[in-house]
């Protein structure tokens, strides 16, 4: 069944203009926000695990990923290069296979970039041809 372009196919859906009512709670509680947080850590002190780990998670920031440097990507002249160098890498136990798979995305979307900019030019030289 096809539904015609720009009609919900639920018609009992949300309405326009009605609000989230996740916002509408927020507003409640804001009020109450220094009393919570209050309670909270009182709750925390008191030796309450759960009151503890929120309050820990609010406080310390998740650890983000540490700075990877490889100025040896520098000086490969092509991508699958610098892909063989940061496979090598990790065999050799310099980085983490995780390590590993963020730089091979970075590459891989490198990659893709330089793709569509070949594709660009070629249009290009395609439609100047073809203005002649």
């Amino acid at each position: 069944m096809k539904f015609k372009k720009g009609v919900s196919g639920n018609l009992r859906g949300r309405p326009k203009g009605a609000r989230d009512k996740r916002i509408e709670l927020r507003k409640l509680f804001e009020s109450h926000a220094p009393a919570l947080v209050n309670k909270a850590v009182e709750m925390a002190l008191a030796g309450d695990t759960t009151a503890m780990r929120l309050c820990l998670d609010r406080i310390v920031a998740p650890k983000k990923d540490d700075p990877i440097t490889l100025p040896e990507l520098r000086d490969k002249p092509t991508l699958s290069a610098k892909a063989q160098l940061v496979l090598d890498f990790v065999s050799d136990g310099g980085i983490t296979p995780g390590e590993a798979d963020s730089i091979m995305k970075t590459i891989t979307g490198l990659m893709k970039v330089r793709e569509f900019d070949e594709i660009e030019k070629r249009i290009e030289v395609l439609e100047k041809r073809n203005s002649k």
